[in-house]
């Protein structure tokens, strides 16, 4: 909840309400998540509106003049997190407009009485003016004062800025850091330390995660990332992040040498630099070093002070050999097998740390999701969350796979409490955010779904992570916002996948073909190859009988009800629509409740208007129902 103006009352605007007393922002009714310092941004546009605010006086105003911090990146995130609350486009605004290097105006009619009731007196005068022009010779005087007024207000804004362009800016340790930990080289030829290439970088990301404030880039990212020869400004560049950690190490008779280094992206300039030497056999004794240096060294020097107390150490050398050793390891099924038994030995040499039963659950789900592992591996995967989650309270990852995987697995009550409370308990974490943006899609909330999604993406740009949020968007219609999320998983069969499906919304068939001829055909089966290829035939009638045995085998295993939906809809695009209608009304009994998307998908525009469509609606709007009697 945004911080409190006492005694005003709440300014309309459209189907939104500014609640300055309580802090709140509503729409219709139904309170919004808006963090303290965009509300009081939110609420000075408003209370201005029509007028241009610069982006000084929104430093002046949340900061004053006499704070010096990386105000450029706060307003930045306020205006970003505002125009995902209130789903408005910075291209096309429908509430705020952007005026480039100037600052914003608040472009949509408000309720006059409201603004008012809620400004100063000097306020009150100005609104007044813009209702009625003022014509009488008293009148221009007064016109010609407040000119004269507002001419020397500018000069002296314009040489407070043209002096705060020249004093290098302080960050505050309470200001955030966007950070890429990319893998390590091998200096030496011994080949059996070459998992430590990620497993160093593994142990710096975790030190670093520590800090509440600290944004890290996952590895998944930073893998491709590799070479002597690489362009360290252009990598950061490409990954949206502030500084770079970079370093190598060298065997050298029974010792391992590390050398560490931060680059500040921006001025490709040396903020750190560190080295450590350990026993080749000793690797807990150089994690428990790593973690000191980077607490002692590498967090001071990106400007951060408030770190919390790691809740889990490895008590096992052999347990953390195995760990360290499945870091690597890529997600293919036969590897991911491998990984798999590396962190069983594990967890049974050292049950009680944390990082390696979050790994565990976290492959064991690599199973469900890439080798058809079933129940038995989805219950072993929630188990060992759930025990790195009682080891480490604290481990964000864990707890929104967590959520994640109840809301897959048609548990959607549990997973709308829980996510919620996720962000409650962490509103600074992208990640829960983006958690909550995925359990608002299964319900059927896609506006507060893609709400959640844009403030992800804006707190960690680029973070790979985020890729899903394009269902919201291909649901809602918003096709160029939903390519934002498949372009951070861009070159895999995945995003191809999603990119035909957005062609196929947009009557773009001859380019849909052409796209799905680039995913393999021993990729995931819930990308519906052989299915889209059939439907998107040129030159013959499509044969799509030969998939009704399948589809009517779906409904009857417990499948994430979000991939009915997938399937249902492509079926119903492609003229099977009696077969798509039950996959469709499969996956809201299963707790997809698609209510907004069956109004805005552009794969269900043959559907609407039909029985079949009015039912399906129905039963939509009951999914919500009980959602939010079981909520309660």
């Amino acid at each position: 909840m945004a911080s409190p103006v006492p005694d005003s009352p709440r300014v309309r605007f459209g189907p939104y309400e500014l609640d300055p007393s309580a802090g709140r922002l509503l729409k219709s009714g139904i309170p919004l998540k808006l963090q303290p310092q965009p509300f009081r941004v939110l609420l000075l546009l408003v209370n201005r509106v029509g007028q241009v605010v610069t982006r000084q006086e929104i430093q002046s105003h949340l900061w004053g003049d006499s704070t010096f911090v990386d105000f450029e990146r706060g307003i930045n995130f306020s205006i970003n997190q505002i125009r995902a609350v209130l789903c408005d486009d910075a291209e096309k605004p429908r509430y705020i407009e952007t005026l480039p290097r100037v600052g914003y105006r608040f472009i949509f009619p408000v309720d006059a009485n409201a603004v008012t009731s809620n400004t100063q007196e000097s306020d009150k005068i100005e609104l007044v003016e813009r209702r009625a022009p003022l014509n009488g010779p008293r009148e221009r005087v007064l016109r010609l004062v407040r000119l004269g007024l507002i001419t020397i207000a500018a000069g002296l804004l314009l040489a407070k800025l043209w002096i705060y362009t020249r004093r290098p800016p302080v960050i505050t340790s309470a200001s955030s850091a966007t950070v890429a930990v990319l893998p390590f080289q091998n200096s030496s030829s011994d080949k059996d330390i070459e998992f430590l290439r990620l497993a160093i970088p593994d142990e710096i990301a975790t030190a670093l995660s520590d800090a509440p404030s600290v944004s890290i880039r996952p590895s998944a990212m930073t893998a491709k990332y590799v070479g002597p020869d690489l362009d360290l400004q252009k990598a950061g560049r490409e990954l949206h992040v502030g500084s770079l950690v970079t370093g190598h190490y060298l065997n050298e008779g029974d010792r391992l040498h590390v050398v560490l280094e931060a680059v500040n992206v921006q001025d490709n300039r040396v903020i750190w630099r560190d080295s450590l030497s350990s026993p080749n056999l000793d690797l807990m004794g150089m994690r428990e070093e790593i973690t000191r240096r980077v607490r002692l060294g590498l967090l001071p020097a990106l400007g951060v002070s408030e770190i919390s107390a790691p809740l889990t150490h490895p008590h096992s050398e052999q347990a953390y050999d195995a760990y360290l050793r499945s870091i690597p390891i890529s997600r293919d099924p036969d590897a991911n097998r491998e990984a798999i038994t590396l962190l069983e030995s594990s967890v049974a040499a050292d049950p009680n740390f944390a990082p390696a039963w979050e790994a565990l659950g976290r492959r064991y789900n690599n199973a469900v999701e890439f080798a058809n592992g079933g129940k038995q591996m989805m219950d072993r995967s929630d188990e060992a969350l759930e025990r790195a989650l009682k080891l480490d309270p604290n481990r964000i990852v864990a707890d929104g796979e967590l959520i994640v995987h109840r809301a897959e697995r048609r548990e959607l009550g549990k997973a709308y409490r829980d996510a919620r409370k996720l962000v409650t308990s962490h509103p600074d974490s992208a990640q829960a955010h983006y958690v909550l943006g995925y359990v608002y899609r299964y319900a059927g909330m896609l506006d507060l779904s893609a709400s959640e999604c844009d403030i992800a993406l804006g707190m960690d740009p680029g973070n790979s992570d985020f890729r899903t949020c394009a269902w919201t968007f291909t649901e809602l219609g918003r096709q160029e916002r939903a390519r934002d999320f498949f372009a951070l998983d861009a070159g895999s069969d995945w995003a191809a996948y999603g990119q035909v499906t957005i062609l196929m919304g947009e009557h773009r068939l001859g380019e849909a073909r052409q796209t799905l001829q680039t995913i393999s055909r021993s990729s995931n089966p819930h990308h519906f190859r052989d299915l889209l290829e059939e439907c998107l035939q040129a030159d013959r009638t499509p044969d799509l009988d030969r998939f009704e045995a399948g589809t009517r085998a779906l409904l009857r295993t417990p499948i994430d009800p979000e991939k009915l939906y997938y399937l249902g809809a492509i079926l119903t695009f492609c003229g099977k629509q009696e077969q798509g209608v039950r996959l469709l009304a499969g996956a809201i009994s299963g707790n997809y409740c698609a209510k907004t998307a069956l109004q805005t998908d552009p794969l269900l525009v043959k559907l609407r208007g039909t029985a079949s469509y009015d039912d399906l609606l129905t039963e939509a709007g009951h999914c919500e129902q009980r959602l939010v009697a079981e909520s309660q």
